[in-house]
């Protein structure tokens, strides 16, 4: 979803919205990474 909508913004070349999004598509990324070693 957030991808898609990322991708949307930068086809109508909107860069200041765009680079909002992308630290809310991150940050989830990276709590995954950070998390799973504790969770072994």
């Amino acid at each position: 979803m957030l991808i898609t909508t990322i991708g949307l913004l930068l086809n109508s070349r909107n860069y200041q919205l765009a680079l909002i999004e992308i630290p809310f598509l991150m940050i989830p990324l990276v709590l995954i990474y950070l998390g799973y070693p504790l969770k072994k």
